[in-house]
């Protein structure tokens, strides 16, 4: 009796252990069903009488026309391998991996689709924000990917800390298409270009960007010329008092557009509280430009102080980066040669080699 009674605690300690205590409750159920088809399906994943096709590698997004979804594109571009975009949380197709454009689509995707735990699972790490599920509950399903892929490594140490597995994470920093973006070598002793590159929009999710700092600096950037790079900006309540300045460029282009104005920047200025990348940043260090950043993303990563750029911190104020700015404009080291190695197709390759695919 004994044994049997020990045997039922094992058994039960089995199923508990899926859901952690604390779980959401709705959850439960799904959470028990996900863990009983993987227990079905560990050794055989798909049914081979499936009569789906097989990808090697299948792209799991939302929306289209996102620069989550436009990353998801630059590696299929260098891809040869037989590939597939999907855009629902249902009905995910048999594949040999999958990869996850961001991180708050994983946990619904395992519940809805539980048979690809039985594959390789690239779950894109861009930045923490808030999608609405609770910090104990994200690392449990986080566990369940076979790599987290982080933009940075602020994001891979903040991951270790919180209780992922250091094996499973891999920081992999974004690119950029080295011919598209191509080098020019800069003209001394011409009044200097100041660009930015950032969209607007009037929801709080993206007051990370830091509107307000910007309007700021180009107001106070009298001694440049200004290229600000983005769309919406006639929706911001200020930017009427900047439009009209001799100055100052406004360029809403479409994206193979952009090469051109990074081109005429001398520096290159981000201002967030909050990135992942930036990707623009690398994009104009592609083209020579000098970055002057905040202390956010991957900028440690690619930016030696003083050398090849400028970090500063995310609280400094318009006169603290007008000073910096001015420093950079003493640069003369080849921007481009530090961050070569940073394209699209190195990105794509090694995403590739942890799908298993090279």
């Amino acid at each position: 009796m004994k044994n049997k009674l020990e045997k039922l605690k094992q058994k039960t300690l089995k199923v508990v252990e899926i859901f952690p205590q604390g779980f959401k409750v709705k959850y439960k159920f799904a959470y028990l069903k996900a863990w009983l088809d993987k227990k079905q399906l560990s050794f055989k994943k798909f049914s081979s009488s499936d009569n789906q096709d097989e990808y090697d590698l299948a792209f799991v997004n939302l929306e289209k026309e996102w620069i989550l979804d436009g990353i998801c594109q630059e590696i299929n571009k260098y891809c040869d391998k037989i590939t597939y975009f999907h855009y629902s949380l249902y009905n995910i197709p048999k594949a040999k991996a999958y990869f996850f454009a961001h991180y708050s689509l994983f946990k619904e995707a395992i519940l809805k689709n539980p048979q690809i735990l039985g594959q390789v699972n690239l779950v894109f790490y861009t930045h923490s924000r808030n999608i609405g599920v609770m910090e104990q509950e994200l690392v449990y399903f986080l566990k369940k990917g076979t790599y987290i892929l982080t933009m940075n490594t602020a994001c891979e140490k903040m991951l270790i800390e919180k209780g992922v597995d250091s094996a499973k994470i891999k920081t992999v920093l974004g690119g950029a298409d080295e011919e598209k973006f191509s080098k020019v070598e800069k003209i001394r002793g011409k009044k200097p270009c100041i660009g930015f590159s950032v969209r607007y929009s009037d929801q709080s999710l993206y007051d990370r960007k830091n509107y307000e700092l910007v309007i700021e600096l180009i107001k106070k950037l009298d001694f440049s010329d200004i290229i600000l790079l983005g769309t919406d900006w006639e929706k911001h309540k200020e930017f009427i008092n900047v439009q009209s300045l001799s100055y100052f460029q406004y360029v809403n282009v479409f994206y193979d557009e952009y090469p051109k104005y990074y081109q005429k920047m001398d520096i290159f200025v981000s201002v967030s509280k909050l990135e992942g990348g930036p990707i623009p940043l690398i994009e104009s260090m592609m083209c020579n430009v000098v970055p002057v950043v905040s202390n956010t993303g991957f900028a440690p990563d690619i930016i030696v102080n003083g050398k090849n750029g400028f970090i500063f911190d995310v609280n400094s104020t318009a006169d603290d980066i007008i000073k910096i700015i001015k420093q950079a404009l003493e640069i003369e080291t080849d921007v481009r040669a530090t961050i070569q190695h940073l394209t699209w197709r190195n990105f794509s390759k090694e995403v590739q080699q942890l799908a298993g695919l090279l």
